[in-house]
């Protein structure tokens, strides 16, 4: 008697074909972040997109057109606080995400968010922040969980299918004694979460204002360089800076991210080769 022992073969893993990169158009899922000053439309152009806005810094964004939802505690008679910032942004992002007519979700801003999820893990180890020193408590640990958040946050972002605006205030580069960059301007939060997110974003431009004419008008930069970790994924926005329209900027931005019409759709000339010219002698 003979027993048959051939086993079935492993599943194969499903090997993915080449896919051709996109030529021109703003991406529809990912991440895009806003850098900027103060007052430099960061907000404005997200809201121009038609972004559903979670605003952590509420009453900032009260004279900007668009779906805007402030994020403000609950306290009860007494003043007490009854649910924070961060779980109220909890069940909001929670109905966000599960929305399917929302597909373009802006967060305003990051450095807040980051601060709100340190306090809160400071707080269950017994600190009044982060940065504080106990006997007992592993700060170590706290900035692991910190990093961990926040990864866990981005990967949310970039795997929902939803394009993601995120609005950060600019960091001003570190200079040293002969005013030579030596850390580049960036995302000002906490280095580790504002780096995470600069390494997975899809586009980080520079939103400031500049005064032409007498006139202010609004740019967003994506030229990247010594002073700023600005750029594209994007070919047509990568080291470009697009005038954004005052009322419309998104707009603006959209247009610039076609980049240049095609070549090859433009009518063909024809063109006929010269006759070769009579010599005329001489020497």
């Amino acid at each position: 008697m003979t027993t048959n022992t051939t086993e079935k073969p492993a599943a194969s893993i499903l090997v993915q074909p080449r896919e051709k990169k996109k030529k021109g158009g703003m991406i529809t899922a990912g991440i895009v972040v806003i850098v900027g000053l103060e007052k430099s439309s960061k907000s404005t152009l997200m809201a121009s997109s038609g972004a559903y806005v979670i605003n952590l810094d509420a009453g900032d964004a009260d004279h900007i057109d668009g779906r805007i939802h402030d994020i403000v505690e609950e306290r009860d008679e007494d003043g007490n606080i009854t649910k924070s910032r961060l779980a109220i942004f909890r069940e909001v992002i929670t109905a966000v995400m599960a929305d399917p007519s929302i597909q373009i979700v802006g967060l305003d801003t990051f450095g807040t968010f980051v601060k709100l999820q340190a306090q809160e893990i400071a707080e269950a180890a017994g600190l009044k922040s982060i940065t504080d020193r106990k006997e007992g408590v592993n700060g170590y640990a706290l900035w692991d969980e910190l990093a961990a958040r926040t990864e866990r946050f981005i990967n949310m972002m970039r795997t929902s299918g939803k394009l993601f605006i995120i609005a950060a205030h600019c960091k001003a580069p570190e200079l040293n004694d002969e005013k030579q960059v030596v850390i580049p301007s960036g995302i000002d939060t906490y280095n580790k979460p504002g780096t995470m997110l600069a390494r997975r974003a899809d586009l980080i431009g520079y939103a400031y204002k500049k005064e032409v004419a007498g006139k202010n008008e609004y740019r967003l930069s994506f030229q990247g360089g010594p002073l700023g970790a600005w750029g594209s994924r994007v070919d047509a926005l990568n080291d470009k800076t697009v005038k954004l329209d005052k009322k419309n900027p998104w707009a603006s931005l959209l247009a610039a991210a076609e980049g240049p019409q095609d070549a090859a759709a433009e009518p063909a000339v024809e063109t006929k080769p010269k006759k070769a010219e009579k010599s005329r002698g001489g020497k």
